[in-house]
């Protein structure tokens, strides 16, 4: 997924994840292991994930796309439990890079950092908040 913008947006009952860019094999993937088919909640975040070893994820990465150049541009949480962000590439080959964050406010705060707004970043590249 690359080049998209989301504008304009806002959101009245924000009620577990906010942002999730992540690339991973799922139970759905086409090039899922047929030995893989437990599915176990990754980190507590996602459904339906696979359970990959080091040897499986190398496997895996030649069939990992990419997340790039999205845009989340004024942006407002209103209302709602205060949510997460999970920004997850699969390695560094295929990272979620170059996000930008521009006028994201949560209640009434700007956010200004992926500490502020509760982001979890794994394999990611040029995270911008403005």
């Amino acid at each position: 997924m690359s080049d998209v913008r989301f504008e304009n947006i806002q959101v009245e009952d924000s009620n577990d994840r906010l942002v999730d860019l992540v690339v991973f094999v799922s139970q759905y993937s086409v090039d899922r292991s047929l030995g893989s088919r437990e599915q176990y909640r990754f980190d507590k975040r996602w459904d339906g994930v696979l359970v990959l070893g080091p040897e499986q994820r190398a496997e895996h990465a030649s069939s990992r796309g990419h997340i790039r150049a999205i845009v989340f541009k004024d942006i407002r949480v209103v209302a709602g439990p205060r949510p997460h962000s999970i920004l997850y590439g699969w390695d560094a080959e295929h990272a979620v890079e170059n996000i930008t964050f521009d006028g994201l406010w949560i209640h009434g705060k700007k956010i200004s950092s992926a500490e502020r707004g509760k982001f979890a970043l794994e394999n990611t590249r040029n995270v911008m908040f403005k």
